[in-house]
């Protein structure tokens, strides 16, 4: 029998949390599952608990892979999936045992539904603490309320298979931030009908260090420009697609003005040449990716990007170089 979801977990060297989180999926109310385990080149016992899954329940299969990083887990993982639809579920976080019921009704309640986004729960010091993101309830087609109101993280979401193949959606293996927004905003290009729910039995873990959404890593320049030119190019198609104002999508440009900022300061400015700063400058961002600097806070950041965007790139190499100095001091 095809199941009805098809639940995805990247599995990488998370063998502490991994068994309570597989019993917290195979304990659900909603049982018309499959659960893909993507033991995504563990070096622990990760792979090995994966196997003994399989073994105990017939919903369970594993797929042994080099370590290709989350995202690529997670292409994996789409590729097999035999569902209509699919969620995804880190491997060190748990599910309240009617989470995926609850998550799973508006697709039987409401024809035509493309997508579904629930909220979640924080969890540390094993017990629900509190709660990270909740909806107030919403069936529609509203795309401005869907464009800014939808969150990044891919759990505790539903997405359609036939949408994601039929559109080559796949997670884009170069990005190592952010790749979950991007994920989704892609995604979202393509739905119709959606719906919010302020169900938040996911409980999402906060308390381990090394869970692959709490890493923090110094990027290099090369890579802040890729994922702001990624998510700009994401941006501007549902904004030209469904014509909307300045005024509907304010939060997109702010993050899109926090990406340009940290591609520039944090990553540009991590290099001592002068010379390599100023090219960059000069022929990697349009106007347009120029002028989302409007949209950051703080009156140092806004004279330092005025500056930019009339392109006295000199004056602002000079800028950047005294105002980094005194903010490490």
């Amino acid at each position: 029998m095809i199941p009805l979801l098809s639940i995805i977990i990247p599995v990488y060297n998370v063998e502490l949390y991994l068994c309570e989180c597989i019993d917290s999926i195979l304990s659900s109310t909603f049982t018309n599952f499959e659960l893909l385990l993507i033991d995504d080149g563990s070096t622990d016992s990760s792979g090995i608990i994966c196997d003994d899954y399989v073994q105990k329940d017939s919903r369970v299969k594993v797929f042994h892979e080099s370590n290709g990083g989350v995202s690529s887990a997670r292409n994996v993982g789409i590729d097999h999936a035999q569902a209509e639809w699919i969620t995804f579920v880190d491997a060190d976080d748990m599910v309240a045992p009617t989470f995926f019921e609850n998550l799973y009704k508006p697709v039987i309640e409401y024809s035509d539904i493309d997508f579904v986004q629930a909220g979640c729960t924080n969890y540390e010091d094993e017990k629900p603490t509190t709660i990270e993101q909740q909806y107030d309830f919403y069936v529609g087609s509203d795309k401005v309320k869907l464009f800014n109101q939808v969150r990044g993280l891919t759990f505790s979401k539903l997405f359609k298979v036939d949408i994601l193949r039929g559109n080559s959606c796949l997670f884009d293996e170069k990005l190592h931030s952010a790749e979950d927004l991007q994920f989704t905003l892609e995604y979202i290009l393509y739905v119709k009908k959606y719906a919010f729910i302020p169900e938040t039995g996911y409980y999402y873990r906060r308390d381990n260090v090394s869970s692959i959404t709490h890493t923090a890593t110094n990027y290099p320049y090369k890579d802040c420009l890729y994922i702001f030119k990624r998510r700009f190019t994401a941006v501007k198609a549902f904004v030209n697609k469904y014509q909307l104002e300045q005024s509907d999508f304010s939060t997109r440009n702010e993050q899109l003005a926090f990406l340009l900022i940290f591609a520039i300061c944090n990553g540009l400015y991590s290099n001592a040449d002068s010379g390599y700063r100023l090219c960059h400058l000069r022929h990697d961002f349009t106007n347009e990716e120029l002028n989302l600097s409007r949209y950051c806070e703080g009156k140092v950041n806004s004279v330092l990007f005025y500056v930019l965007r009339k392109k006295y790139y000199r004056l602002f190499d000079f800028l950047m170089r005294y105002y980094i100095k005194n903010r490490t001091k």
